[in-house]
């Protein structure tokens, strides 16, 4: 019983913390949007979507390196996270790694996590390199 608590407190401060990131990011402060969600990590280090958020904070804001790991962390979570999937083949593009991003954007095309306009859109892309 104790454990079911823990995680749902848990699972309330990840949502908490990311609305906040959320919030910050609206207002144009990426910095505490960064902050909130690093709180929300703390919170629950094995949320791959927590991670997924940090790779495209950091990724839109000109940090492939880390948005590389942060992807690469959530994948080691749930490997078939796809939004972290499509996070870690943009941030590698971004570091100039394309011949490594060529098959994690091609393995996207099949996953049924992401819209059909999509997966045409990465179809085109993957057959176009």
């Amino acid at each position: 019983m104790n454990q079911a608590m823990s995680q749902a407190t848990s699972h309330t401060a990840v949502v908490d913390c990311r609305r906040r990131a959320y919030d910050a990011l609206r207002a144009g402060q990426p910095d505490a949007a960064f902050a909130a969600l690093e709180d929300a990590l703390a919170s629950d280090a094995t949320d791959p979507e927590v991670l997924c958020d940090l790779a495209t904070l950091a990724l839109t804001h000109g940090e492939p390196a880390s948005a590389i790991d942060f992807a690469r962390h959530a994948l080691t979570l749930d490997a078939t996270h796809a939004a972290s999937r499509a996070a870690l083949a943009l941030a590698l593009a971004a570091h100039g790694a394309h011949a490594e991003a060529l098959p994690v954007l091609a393995a996207l095309r099949t996953s049924t996590a992401l819209p059909a306009g999509l997966r045409d859109a990465l179809a085109r892309v993957t057959a176009s390199a």
